[in-house]
């Protein structure tokens, strides 16, 4: 009993184990069970919560174009998208083809782009509705990133447009086929030729794939083969039917006239329309071209109308005669050569339109007629004291016709305005100048010396229409209209006068000068002295001296500056030779008044002693020459009289304005003396018939010549400056030089 119980006891303690091992092992396996389910559903609640998360939002890790769009709202990554994408805008995007490449940027290509599509795209990444899919795809975005591009929109016609725009450099167009004319005239026909063009759906498919990713290219551009419209058997049925039109001009004529249109300018006519399906052809005319032809031809080929015209040839009045006028009616000449030329003719009578002269040479003849009656007779002119008579001619010249086309009609018409030309040739002959009254200032007094004369002046423009109108009515006689002219001055204005005071003077000196030149200085003063200019009047020398430097006013033979044989010029025996010395002291006097100069004219030679003290300055100079029709003027501007008093007491010439004294001030530059040229030492000896055979004379001594200017200004009592006078004078080199007569 005890054993079996002993083997009971070892029996029941080894079952004990084996039992234990396997409830663990089944506890381990329902544990871990537990836990692969917990995670599980950790998991698949993890992955619920990252969908759910994101719901409303791209997923992280989604980019579009490198832009990170994951995580946040649809507005918010469209807006990223819109700034990335109008940057990309401002980029150029290239083309490339054989070696050649292109430019544009998107916005030329019609591309824009739709952000909106791009950021929906991105947010159903992810979103299949299958959770092991897109949780997978989630985990990848997150991990390794996912870029989806961006949606791009692209303007099929924008994109058409540029690609013809380089059309013609990428590739080439078909050639067709076409008739052309050798240089002798022979009808040939060109072969067809296969061109090239760009394959537009291929290469904006490329172009697409480009601008999804924001790329610059280069795209390649495809091209293909592109078949020509026709070959040339579809122009052999109508070579021969072009070589007949060609074959010769074709002649447009009106009349005399005739134009010619060549083979090559019916070759640019023809139109050849070619049916592509079933090889047929037809001929048209080119009308447009023909049109553009004709109008070119019409502008030349015309003959303008012309009007009979009556005109005088300086003798008689001659007719031209009328002529009718045409011109081409273009739109009817078009139709007429294009049936002419497809009917296989040569030949065409060009259409016209033609138009009458207005003016028939009848109407011309009649008043030609009229004109040359009038040029037959002459016509008696009478005036004031005085008559004369003028040819027919002057007045046939001065009439007119005036041609009326409107009313078909010629009306003669006299032209008061070539009678008013006519009229001046005569007016001197008819004109009586006005004297003025001779006043003098003598001793202080206006004296009266000669009374004034009225004289008289043809109204030019009057006496013109007188005459026309006497001529219209047929009349053989005018009148010559004539208006008084008043003089200047008057005796009653010697009353008037008032002389106040002294305003400048001149002084030069003759002292030791030859006996006679010394008479002509005085000769001239004497005349000179008591001169009057009216306010606003000119002073001349000349007149002051009554005009003429001769033995009959008074002058003696002294020496004068003459032109030489050689083109130079010499000092000669001349009468009244020493005046110069007067016009001198009067200008000194002028010039420092302040008068305005009117004319003045220099000495060939530098006269030294003109250049003396009190008044005188190397350039103030003024000579005269009644021959040569040289004078010395100055303008009264002190606003009232002035009178010249004069002096020459065998020393010194004086000549003193007096007036009112205007207050001016003078300012004066100068002398400034350049281009001084060395006078020449040597003596001249020149012989002259004008001196007595055996006398002897040094007439001028050796000096410098120089350029010279001198600047005066004057101002007026407030200070304005009233005159701006620059003198420049040029005087050549004096010589040494001596006359020795060989005269009775």
């Amino acid at each position: 009993m005890a054993v079996r119980a002993h083997q009971q006891t070892d029996q029941y303690r080894t079952a004990a184990p084996v039992r234990s091992a396997t409830q663990s092992l089944i506890s381990a396996a329902l544990s871990m069970t537990a836990t692969v389910a917990f995670i599980i559903a950790l998991l698949a609640s993890a992955v619920v919560a990252y969908g759910f998360m994101y719901r409303d939002q791209v997923y992280p890790g989604v980019q579009a174009v490198g832009v990170d769009i994951g995580g946040v709202s649809t507005a918010e990554a469209e807006a990223a998208l819109d700034q990335r994408t109008a940057e990309y805008m401002s980029t150029n995007l290239t083309f490339e083809s054989d070696g050649q490449t292109f430019s544009a940027t998107p916005g030329e290509l019609g591309v824009t782009f739709d952000t909106a599509q791009t950021v929906e795209s991105a947010y159903e990444f992810g979103r299949s509705g299958n959770w092991w899919t897109d949780s997978r795809e989630w985990f990848d975005a997150l991990f390794f990133g996912r870029d989806v591009g961006v949606t791009p929109v692209v303007d099929s016609d924008q994109l058409q447009s540029y690609f013809q725009s380089i059309a013609a450099d990428v590739g080439a167009r078909p050639e067709e086929p076409i008739f052309q004319l050798t240089s002798d005239g022979q009808l040939q026909v060109t072969s067809a030729a296969n061109g090239v063009g760009i394959d537009v759906q291929q290469t904006a498919r490329d172009l697409e794939a480009e601008l999804s990713n924001l790329e610059q290219g280069p795209v390649a551009i495809s091209t293909v083969e592109v078949q020509p419209a026709y070959t040339e058997a579809a122009l052999e049925p109508m070579g021969q039917r072009l070589s007949g039109i060609m074959s010769e001009d074709f002649i447009l004529e009106r009349g005399d006239y005739q134009w010619a249109l060549d083979a090559q300018r019916l070759d640019a006519l023809m139109h050849i329309e070619i049916d592509s399906e079933t090889g047929e052809s037809e001929l048209s005319i080119d009308t447009e071209r023909l049109e553009q032809q004709i109008s070119r031809l019409a502008e030349d080929a015309q003959a303008d109308g012309q009007d009979a015209r009556v005109s005088w040839n300086g003798e008689t009045y001659e007719v031209r005669p009328a002529t009718d006028g045409w011109q081409i009616d273009v739109g009817e000449a078009v139709t007429v050569v294009e049936e002419a030329i497809l009917a296989g003719e040569h030949r065409a009578a060009l259409p016209v339109d033609e138009f009458p002269a207005a003016i028939t040479t009848e109407v011309a003849e009649e008043a030609a007629e009229f004109g040359n009656e009038i040029a037959e007779t002459r016509m008696q002119l009478t005036w004031k004291e005085g008559e004369t008579d003028i040819g027919g001619s002057v007045i046939a010249a001065a009439l007119g016709f005036e041609h009326d086309s409107e009313a078909g009609v010629i009306e003669p018409e006299v032209s008061v305005e070539d009678l008013t030309t006519f009229l001046s040739s005569i007016s001197n002959d008819v004109n009586v100048k006005p004297v003025d009254a001779n006043l003098r200032y003598v001793n202080g007094e206006v004296e009266v010396q000669s009374e004034e004369k009225t004289g008289w002046e043809m109204d030019r423009e009057a006496s013109a229409e007188s005459i026309a109108e006497a001529v219209e009515a047929g009349e053989s006689s005018a009148e010559i209209v004539v208006n008084e002219a008043e003089p200047e001055v008057t005796a009653a204005m010697a009353g008037e006068i008032e002389i106040r005071e002294m305003i400048s003077y001149g002084e030069t000196y003759y002292g030791g000068s030859a006996p006679n030149r010394a008479h002509n200085v005085e000769r001239a003063t004497e005349l000179a002295n008591g001169a009057l200019v009216p306010p606003g009047g000119t002073y001349s020398f000349v007149e002051s001296i009554g005009g003429e430097i001769s033995e009959d006013t008074g002058y003696v033979e002294g020496f004068g500056i003459e032109g030489a044989t050689d083109g130079g010029v010499t000092t000669v025996p001349s009468i009244g030779g020493g005046v110069c010395q007067v016009s001198t002291t009067v200008f000194q006097a002028a010039f420092w008044a302040g008068m305005p100069v009117v004319e003045r004219n220099w000495h060939v030679y530098w006269m030294p002693l003109y250049g003396q003290d009190p008044t005188g300055m190397t350039g103030l100079d003024a000579t005269i020459a009644t021959t040569a029709g040289l004078d010395f003027k100055f303008e009264n501007t002190t606003g009232d009289w002035i009178a010249i008093v004069s002096s020459a007491d065998g020393n010194a010439n004086r000549f003193e304005i007096w007036g009112t004294d205007p207050g001016w001030e003078i300012e004066t530059e100068g002398p400034n003396i350049t281009n001084r040229q060395p006078a020449s030492s040597e003596t001249v000896i020149e012989e002259t018939d004008m001196m007595p055979a055996g006398t002897r004379t040094q007439v001028e001594t050796a000096h410098d010549g120089f350029d010279v200017e001198i600047l005066r200004r004057v101002y007026d009592s407030e200070g304005e400056q009233i005159d701006d006078l620059a003198l420049n004078s040029k005087y050549q080199p004096a010589s040494n030089r001596v006359l020795v007569g060989t005269g009775n």
